[in-house]
């Protein structure tokens, strides 16, 4: 289980075929450890998840064609259904036009890797933790591993330094026990 501080909004994707409507509250427990459930779904066979619309929060979303099965659409929350001649034209149930896909935002960006970032890395990955660290243990990891001080760079403070990449790292509020944490998808694969 995850023993570390909350990161904000969470995604929870429950596979509903295997997993019992019954564990909905543990599933909710386990997730607010991670941060605020903001987006609730169940997937699987529509003959399956009949138990979880009685759970509060979780919704169905469906899609198919005009043929669909009635069975299929009344095992949803809310069946989307699909021109099967125009694929991009979407209509809901109710013939209100269903909203526009979310954006996605891009990657931030930051300076290129360099070898002061390479340790960083290196030092975060060592901990227990793997992939998060708490910034004054950072430091001191660092200077104790590499003798390297944060004052020898530009940006002059951790924060400063971390937050000016925000595509390699993620930060906590500022706080005693704030932590660093390694944004996966920045660093090079290998």
């Amino acid at each position: 289980m995850f023993q570390g501080s909350a990161i904000g909004r969470v995604a929870v994707f429950v596979d509903g075929d295997n997993v019992p409507a019954p564990h909905a509250p543990a599933i909710l427990t386990a997730a607010r450890e991670w941060g605020e459930p903001h987006v609730l779904r169940t997937y699987g066979q529509a003959q399956n998840l009949t138990p979880w619309q009685e759970v509060p929060g979780f919704r169905f979303f469906c899609a198919g064609l005009t043929n669909s099965a009635s069975a299929f659409r009344s095992a949803c929350s809310e069946f989307i259904e699909l021109d099967a001649a125009s694929p991009p034209v979407v209509k809901t149930s109710n013939g209100v036009p269903a909203p526009a896909p979310a954006k996605t935002e891009p990657m931030p960006t930051g300076p290129a890797i360099g070898p002061f970032d390479r340790k960083i890395r290196e030092t975060i990955l060592a901990a227990p933790e793997k992939g998060m660290m708490e910034i004054t243990r950072l430091s001191a990891e660092l200077h104790k591993l590499h003798g390297v001080r944060i004052g020898s760079q530009p940006e002059k403070t951790w924060r400063g330094y971390l937050g000016k990449r925000p595509n390699l790292y993620l930060l906590d509020p500022k706080g005693p026990n704030a932590c660093v944490r390694l944004r996966a998808e920045g660093w090079p694969a290998g």
